[in-house]
């Protein structure tokens, strides 16, 4: 049939999902198969249900002891093809019967084959079905010519399993013996599964086959046949999707190990790359290093001194003098922060006339210590401008020694040594009352 044909067949059917498929898997059969004619049949399933589908009806070639059959065969296009397999069937003419406890087809010439259990929506096809039942009948016949008169007077016949196979069925498959392609030609095959235009000469429906008494172990056969290919087959859709699933988890371990691999990689880079800088950065590390010595050198070099070691005395009485300017300075703090606190209310007035009254007799004695202290500093200066003239008046034989001053009861000694420390003086009292301590011809 032209695939015009094909699309007028498909056309009468609201059942399947995929036409563009079907269409294409029966046009590769009318192509490679030229014994096989798309039809439209009717198949009852053994729940009573009956599916009006699209067929294949015709002959199949097998080679068998060296000659040639032609095997009739129908096979229905399932509503969810190509998802789920096709359904064959053998269909004996009135010469033939189907062979009892055949391997692949049951007596009611429904077709078993891996190939059919192994059904993929992606690489299984109808062209290969055909295929694939040709193999298997070749090896081993699914039906033997019936025991009669004509057939034995049409040439005699061979055993085959236990049963004569008609010889007159010889010859490539373009015999005219009672199976011959040409009882099929002509689009005849529509009283197969129950469709209109059947003759006497066409073989059984599916249904008038399945409405027939049958032997109880055969019926029993064929109950636990179909029962183990739904259980074979619900078995193989959940391994096929467990082999999927273990398929997409090895693709994201081969892309997991691909992206590691390029990570690797990555770091191997990195790290050459790292250990070549490694040398640089000890390089920059020692000239660091030596920078900071020499700032730590050059800093010890320029540093502020400390104040306190600015000022130095020259001799005991400047030492002293200090000590008792440091006191007086001191004392002069303590007596302003007394009168903070009294006026803030922290002292009273007979403890801030107590402090006062200790403070003021120990500044005043420092002053007048300071003064003794300024005048002998004075005296020995001018000691020192005379004695070059002693010296001279020495040489010259007129010197005559100084007086040395008597001792008065009211004088106080000079002290040789060091006054006791005192706190420094605040800033900001630096400078006041500190006449005192001016030369007599400054004041």
């Amino acid at each position: 049939m032209a695939p015009a044909g094909v699309d007028a067949l498909l056309a009468q059917f609201t059942c399947y999902r995929d036409v563009a498929r079907i269409r294409w898997d029966i046009s590769n059969v009318l192509t490679n198969v030229k014994t096989l004619s798309p039809a439209a049949g009717s198949l009852v399933l053994n729940t009573g249900e009956e599916l009006h589908l699209a067929t294949l009806a015709g002959t199949i070639s097998i080679s068998f002891r060296g000659a040639s059959y032609n095997i009739p065969v129908e096979i229905f296009i399932t509503k969810h093809y190509p998802e789920s397999p096709p359904m064959a069937y053998v269909r004996p003419t009135k010469d033939m019967d189907i062979q009892k406890g055949h391997r692949h087809v049951d007596s009611a010439g429904m077709v078993y084959l891996p190939y059919l259990h192994e059904w993929e929506a992606r690489s299984h096809d109808l062209v290969e079905l055909c295929a694939a039942m040709s193999g298997v009948f070749g090896q081993d016949p699914p039906v033997y010519a019936r025991s009669s008169s004509a057939s034995s007077s049409a040439g005699g016949s061979f055993q085959s399993g236990g049963s004569s196979f008609p010889s007159g069925l010889s010859g490539g498959g373009n015999s005219t013996g009672p199976v011959s392609s040409a009882a099929y030609a002509g689009g005849k095959l529509g009283g197969w599964g129950g469709g209109a235009g059947g003759g006497a000469d066409s073989p059984p429906s599916y249904a008038a086959a399945t409405a027939a008494k049958e032997d109880p172990v055969e019926a029993a056969r064929r109950d636990v046949t179909v029962k183990m290919t739904g259980t074979l087959q619900a078995l193989y859709e959940d391994l096929r999707g467990k082999i999927d699933a273990e398929f997409d988890a090895q693709t994201a371990l081969r892309e997991n190990q691909v992206r590691l691999e390029r990570d690797l990689q990555q770091a191997k880079e990195q790290r050459r790359h790292l250990s070549g800088l490694i040398p640089l950065a000890q390089e920059k590390k020692l000239e660091l290093d030596s920078y900071a010595v020499e700032r730590k050198a050059a800093a010890a070099a320029h540093a502020q001194p400390d104040a306190e070691d600015l000022v130095e005395a020259r001799d005991p009485l400047s030492r002293q003098l200090l000590s008792l300017v440091a006191e007086n300075a001191a004392i002069e703090d303590a007596l302003y922060y007394l009168d903070q606190g009294i006026t803030d209310g922290r002292l009273s007035t007979d403890e801030f006339l107590r402090e006062v009254r200790r403070l003021t007799r120990r500044q005043f004695a420092a002053r007048a210590l300071a003064n003794k202290v300024v005048a002998a500093q004075q005296q020995q200066q001018q000691q020192a401008q005379q004695r070059p003239q002693q010296q001279q008046q020495q040489h010259a034989g007129s010197y005559s020694p100084p007086p040395q001053p008597r001792w008065q009861p009211n004088q106080l000694p000079p002290i040789a040594n060091g006054a006791p420390q005192l706190p420094p003086r605040r800033p900001s009292q630096q400078g006041q009352d500190a006449h005192w301590l001016r030369h007599p011809q400054q004041a």
